[in-house]
């Protein structure tokens, strides 16, 4: 593999690593991968109706939300779904790919006394 093609490959393999932990802190920071829940969502339209239940005579509000938003976490959730993808998923492979560029394909340094010694076996 020649040397330009090498520097590209640990180049974009380090451009997708870099996306994935900047998607990773503008989303939250998060341990797990979420994705907004339609049922989170309808709960959410209909606790209007259901707040009466929890109020309090003080006056104190209702039970806290639960935040139903996109979040890209740093490791998969165990279900193959859509929340597999992950930070680890994400910039584990491309790690791999860069390393692999990197240091595969390298050939072993000759050392000058292997070379002398056919140079004297065939005199």
């Amino acid at each position: 593999m020649g040397r330009l093609i090498r520097i590209v490959i640990v180049l974009c393999c380090t451009a997708v690593i870099a996306q994935a932990f900047i998607l990773y802190a503008a989303t939250g920071r998060r341990a797990f991968t979420r994705y907004p829940s339609p049922e989170l969502a309808k709960m959410h339209e209909e606790q209007g109706s259901l707040t009466s239940l929890f109020d309090s005579p003080s006056g104190s509000e209702g039970p806290p939300l639960i935040a139903n938003d996109f979040t890209f976490g740093l490791l998969p959730s165990p279900a193959l779904s859509p929340e597999a993808l992950s930070v680890t998923t994400i910039a584990g492979p491309a790690l791999l790919a860069a390393l692999l560029a990197m240091f595969a394909g390298r050939r072993p340094a000759r050392s000058n006394a292997n070379c002398s010694t056919a140079k004297e076996t065939g005199s």
